[in-house]
């Protein structure tokens, strides 16, 4: 049983940390991908605005444009832009046309700015213009045509392209820049591009982890390390298995299998861990690998103990439910057993004292008929000793009963109903009249025995009058009895 419940346990808290990992693993993806997909929206709305401000004017800007390069060290313009090349003043004509034509960009740039961008910008081939806002002071020699971001942008025309982390000429911080390239003024080409702070990616992903013993890890798709538990130098790449643990096999396994199929590397330092990775897609193409490990020498044990202390919670928590369902049951259980013996009980002593009543009037149930008598409220023991006493009379008077019987004396209906069946009997000879006194007699004893009757109603239920009246009452049945027979 102990075993049983240890692996129980021991695969559901397996299956528990697997897919707490997965989802964080996923609400990590989820958050850099929406992140990014925000900032490619901007790079396309700043492309298509360029283009529809300098091939059409839709917008134009009475403004002159301003320069860079006299700037002072450490200038930097809030609500406007600035324009850079490093062969200022010497500025071709179309160079100048293009300037006039892109320069009301810095109506569109305060609507779309963004306090996670470090700076929206243009680069142009034509006299190696660089449009930034906001306004900074640039090197005298940047170009921005020899850039990482201007040149992939070329490669990868019309889409939006990711650059590889890199140190900003300007503020000399970790960025990323997301750039797309599009035709502006006579076909010119000209690269939008925005930079991203990486410090700002790297809290919002380290903000997705709540486990402090889970690692995270995020590369580019090239192998570029942007965040991981270990102090690597800048540029360094993930299958750099000297510096990592990771091997090249190991990366090519990574982008080629699958999210929920976990693998296994063994860091620098001899430890084994078990991963999962997750790939990033901002775009059609996957941009960012984010890769979540834990050591496995340490899951096993928690594993192990958290098992074990489970096992035995298990086991204790079952015991204690099991004696208090049993309790409630038995509970259940007496309470229903008693109510029924009390139902029981009750029913017997009701079946009992009709038992008792019917016995004790089965004997003289035409006297019974007599009383009016409640038998709810009768009181067995005041009555019983009354019964006893009175059982001979009432033997007796029931023999009388029998003994009269009233059928045997009663005439004929032929004397009852003369005015149907008299027309065809004679009605007055001797034996017809002396079946017509019979008749009236009957009558008259029949009232005297009912007026009998109801005088008995009046007298309480088995008073001393009535036991004292009860001799009276079989002397004067008696002598009726006596005065019929001598009629008869």
């Amino acid at each position: 049983m102990g075993y049983f419940i240890s692996t129980t346990l021991s695969s559901n808290q397996e299956y528990l940390y697997k897919n707490n990992l997965l989802k964080s693993l996923e609400l990590a993806s989820i958050t850099l991908t929406l992140e990014f997909k925000k900032y490619c929206k901007i790079v396309n709305f700043m492309a298509e605005a360029m283009m529809m401000i300098t091939n059409g004017y839709l917008i134009q800007s009475q403004i002159p444009a301003i320069f860079s390069n006299p700037f002072l060290e450490n200038v930097k313009l809030s609500n406007t832009g600035a324009f850079h090349s490093k062969y200022y003043p010497d500025i071709s004509q179309v160079g100048i046309q293009l300037i006039n034509a892109s320069k009301p960009m810095d109506i569109i740039f305060p609507k779309i700015e963004e306090k996670s961008l470090n700076f929206m910008y243009f680069g142009f081939e034509q006299d190696e213009l660089f449009y930034c806002y906001p306004g900074q002071k640039m090197p005298e020699s940047y170009t921005p045509i020899v850039r990482e971001w201007f040149y992939e942008a070329l490669v990868n025309q019309d889409q939006v392209v990711t650059s590889e982390p890199y140190i900003d000429a300007v503020t000399g911080e970790y960025v990323i820049t997301i750039s797309k390239t599009l035709k502006a003024y006579i076909d010119k080409i000209c690269v939008a591009g925005i930079d991203v702070n990486l410090d700002k990616i790297q809290n919002l992903i380290l903000s997705t982890k709540k486990d402090e013993e889970i690692i995270l890890i995020v590369a580019t798709i090239k192998g570029f390390v942007i965040l991981s538990p270990w102090i690597l130098p800048f540029g360094t790449r993930l299958f750099e298995k000297s510096l990592t643990g990771f091997s090249e096999d190991l990366w090519d396994e990574m982008l080629n299998g699958s999210d929920i199929i976990p693998f296994t590397f063994e860091s620098i330092d001899s430890t084994f861990y078990t991963c999962y990775r997750k790939l990033v897609y901002p775009t059609n193409t996957p941009t960012y690998i984010i890769i979540y490990c834990f050591d496995q020498a340490s899951y096993d044990s928690k594993v192990v103990e958290s098992t074990f202390t489970d096992s035995y919670s298990l086991i204790i928590n079952l015991v204690i439910s099991i004696l208090l369902l049993t309790s409630f049951v038995s509970t259940i259980i007496y309470f229903y057993i008693t109510q029924r013996i009390i139902k029981i009980l009750n029913k017997t002593c009701r079946s009992l004292k009709e038992i008792l009543l019917k016995a004790g009037a089965k004997r003289f149930n035409r006297l019974w008929r007599r009383y009016r008598i409640d038998t709810n409220n009768i009181v067995l023991a005041n009555i019983l000793d009354m019964i006893n006493e009175k059982l001979e009379t009432i033997e007796k008077e029931d023999v009388h009963y029998k003994n009269y019987y009233w059928g045997a004396i009663r005439p004929n209906d032929i004397f009852l109903y003369k005015d149907i069946i008299g027309k065809m009997l004679p009605t007055n000879n001797l034996k017809f009249r002396l079946g017509k006194i019979r008749v009236h007699f009957v009558n008259m004893m029949m009232m005297n025995y009912n007026q009998h009757l109801r005088n008995l109603n009046k007298i309480p239920l088995l008073s001393e009058e009535l036991i004292e009246s009860s001799d009276d009452d079989e002397l004067s049945q008696q002598e009726r009895l006596s005065i019929l027979e001598t009629n008869n």
